[in-house]
């Protein structure tokens, strides 16, 4: 290469020259992007007011049980499906679910929520879940056009500070809302003085003093009365008697700065009881308790009757408080789109390509020289990229019924299209005549269309049902015929000692299952934070640097 004639101006006799140091200076482009980081000051982008609608929700879902049940909370995946499904239909952002009673923490993904789980006592007491929207927007970023942009919940914008039985304590960051969120079961009254004005101190003291300008939303069954003593965070609607232990309440209150809606006329609606007494009363337990610093226009709180997590007996009932207002927003540097190569490209590459690859001359920098080979690369393959071949996943499919199961797909897309051509026809039909009124001399010709389109569309019906009933055909006999053999193969083995390779042949052809993993992620814990991030930049990973603070060292680098 160094022979080549554009390099002959270096050559000094059998010596070449070649330049102490490059030309050219690496635009901030060339270098790969950082992923952005909500929870760091530096990556924000833009500053401005945006709109936030919250509905929040609290309950305590252990119901009075029978004789034959042991326990109830969340025990079962369809007793947790259809109470998460009830919140999500009444368009509450975040709730939080007392005694939940869930000895062991699956990480199991839910549609509709983010889900955030503190763990029972290893009695099965207590237990709560945090679920956070991600549907329903919890409010609007201003976009560049005037229209909102809608900022939905993430696994990304929840950091746990603190998981036990009895309290989860979550940091919440996102675009449009930067809080603490306190989920908590206070001790009932069978406990000491001394002991419930212990819990709730230290409850206020669990959060880090680093978030001490961060507001908190509290989200409890307080087991407590309020409503005869009056300040600026209670009111006196609907009051109740306090007992001994709702001063201690207060006191928490106070120290947060966290007043409750549903002790003001302004904001309460309806009866305020979310948990009946034995002698029928309803009374209020379960309170949402929102940050005094946040401004609001409409702040309502009520008691939701149509939510439903009774199993014998109704004694609990969900208090939800919706709030809207203005909230300031970040909007982070969001990551810019990255071109990935599959394997596939990478393997069909032509070797033959790199003699087209633009070579630059030592004046180049090494930073935008990588930067244009890159960029010839993914060029080079983006033309040749092959398409993907499709193979059936169930591994007992034979080919034929695969090639059915292909047609089968063919012909729905077929239907499909038919059936949207028919539906564009007549739209089109309806507004060509709408528009020629009263000269419409045409309707004759759109009959025959949509009678050939309905035709198209009958033979395609047909000929799928057709194809549906000899996939299930093909599909029972290739199990007929995988079973028979693994019944075959299975029954070489008589003997006791054999046993081992009996279960071997068995195990080979059962479902593969990914085990469940239990508690929260790591990057989900906020105390880690602070130490796993240092931990492997030291070890290999690096420091994150931006591409200007990169640009502005390298020349001391160099030097």
């Amino acid at each position: 290469m160094l022979f080549e004639p554009r390099y002959n101006h270096m050559w000094r006799g059998t010596d070449i020259c070649l330049p102490k140091a490059p030309l050219t200076v690496p635009d901030a482009n060339v270098f790969p992007s950082v992923s952005a980081e909500p929870n760091i000051e530096q990556n924000i982008d833009d500053e401005g007011i945006g709109r936030i609608a919250l509905c929040f929700g609290t309950c305590n879902v252990l119901t009075l049980k029978g004789v034959d049940e042991p326990q109830w909370g969340l025990q079962g995946v369809a007793r947790q499906d259809s109470i998460l499904e009830q919140f999500h239909l009444q368009g509450i952002h975040i709730v939080a679910l007392q005694e939940t009673r869930l000895k062991k923490l699956f990480r199991a993904k839910d549609d509709r929520y983010v889900l955030v789980k503190s763990a029972a006592t290893a009695s099965g007491c207590y237990g709560i879940i945090l679920a956070l929207s991600k549907i329903h927007p919890h409010g609007l970023v201003p976009s560049k056009t005037g229209e909102g942009k809608p900022v939905y919940f993430t696994e990304q914008h929840v950091s746990i500070i603190v998981a036990e039985p009895r309290i989860l304590i979550v940091r919440i960051a996102s675009p449009i809302l930067h809080c603490i969120v306190i989920a908590a079961h206070a001790p009932h009254s069978g406990y000491s003085d001394a002991e419930i004005q212990t819990w709730w101190e230290e409850l206020g003291t669990r959060i880090p003093t680093k978030y001490n300008e961060w507001s908190r939303v509290l989200l409890c069954d307080a087991n407590a009365r309020l409503g005869s003593v009056s300040t600026t965070h209670v009111g006196d609607f609907q009051a109740e008697v306090e007992h001994r232990h709702s001063e201690y309440f207060r006191l928490f209150l106070q120290q947060q700065g966290i007043w409750l809606p549903s002790t003001f006329s302004q904001c309460q609606v309806g009866p305020g009881g979310t948990w009946q007494h034995s002698n029928g009363d309803w009374k209020r337990g379960d309170y949402v308790g929102l940050p005094v610093q946040w401004c609001y226009d409409t702040c309502q709180a009520y008691v939701h009757t149509e939510i439903d997590v009774s199993t014998i007996t109704e004694d609990h009932r969900a208090a939800i408080v919706k709030f809207e207002g203005p909230s300031p927003f970040c909007r982070y540097r969001s990551r810019p789109y990255q071109k990935v190569l599959p394997d596939l490209a990478i393997d069909t590459l032509d070797p033959h390509a790199f003699a087209q690859v633009i070579q630059p001359d030592f004046t180049v920098d090494v930073h935008s020289h990588a930067y244009s080979l890159e960029q010839q690369i993914l060029q080079s393959c983006t033309k040749r990229l092959p398409k993907r071949t499709k193979h059936p996943r169930k591994e007992s499919m034979s080919n034929e019924t695969w090639q059915l199961v292909i047609q089968k797909r063919d012909w729905r897309k077929h239907l499909w299209h038919t059936r949207d051509l028919q539906k564009h026809t007549l739209l089109r039909a309806c507004f060509k005549a709408w528009h020629d009124l009263p000269e419409v001399t045409y309707w004759d010709h759109i009959s025959d269309i949509l009678r050939q389109q309905d035709i198209l569309i009958a033979q395609a019906t047909s000929y799928l049902y057709w194809l549906g009933k000899q996939v299930v055909k093909a599909l029972r006999h290739d199990d007929a015929v995988f079973f028979s053999k693994l019944a075959q193969e299975a029954g070489t083995f008589v003997h006791p000692q054999q046993a081992k390779s009996l279960w071997r042949v068995i195990r080979r052809s059962l479902p593969k299952f990914q085990p469940r993993r239990l508690q929260a992620p790591p990057e989900q814990l906020e105390a880690l934070e602070e130490q796993w991030h240092p931990y492997f930049q030291q070890l290999e990973a690096g420091c994150t640097v931006n591409a200007a603070d990169l640009l502005t060292a390298l020349p001391s680098v160099s030097n």
